[in-house]
């Protein structure tokens, strides 16, 4: 049973039938949970609203992390000598002109920004692709201490590590907050 559910304009109509069908209701327990309910059925008209909501912060949440991180496909394509320049302008000294480091850079940039393709696709539907999202959440938990003990063993500025851990292992909160329900 999967589609969209809608509201009619004007408001929300009388009978249930009218608001949201079997074919269109993304959630069918909703549906049912409406459908058995006695009028006025103000109460899972109350429940979903409640998780509707909860899903749309979910999705814009998986939206803004989606386009900032495909913002890494600029750093995928841009001139050797602005990556110089931004290692030089954020204070970690000259930047090591390497093959390596240059290809571990364009890489890197390239999958965030697939990876914020796959969280706006993910914000499409966040009741369907609620498991992948879960994974994401744990992912990014994971990652908070991953780089954590990168950052620390690598002796990155204090407000490099605070900034970045603390930026993913929030949204990993965010995530399964939302999840809950």
């Amino acid at each position: 049973m999967q589609g969209l559910c809608f509201r009619l304009p004007g408001g929300l109509p009388k009978a249930p039938e009218d608001w949201c069908s079997p074919k269109t209701c993304r959630e069918s327990y909703y549906w049912e949970l409406i459908m058995n309910s006695k009028p006025p059925f103000a109460w899972a008209i109350r429940l979903r609203k409640i998780v509707s909501d909860r899903q749309l912060l979910l999705a814009a949440f998986l939206r803004l992390e989606g386009g900032i991180e495909m913002l890494a496909f600029v750093a995928a394509v841009m001139p050797h000598s602005w990556m110089a320049a931004t290692h030089r302008w954020l204070g970690l000294g000259e930047f090591p002109a390497s093959p390596l480091m240059d290809y571990m850079i364009r890489s890197v940039s390239f999958l965030y920004g697939l990876h914020g393709v796959l969280l706006l696709i993910l914000a499409t539907d966040v009741h369907r692709f609620k498991p992948l999202i879960l994974y994401a959440a744990a992912s990014y938990l994971l990652a908070g201490v991953v780089f954590a003990v990168v950052d620390v063993s690598n002796h990155m500025p204090w407000w490099w590590t605070v900034s970045e851990v603390g930026s993913v292992i929030s949204l990993g909160v965010i995530f399964l907050w939302l999840l809950r329900c």
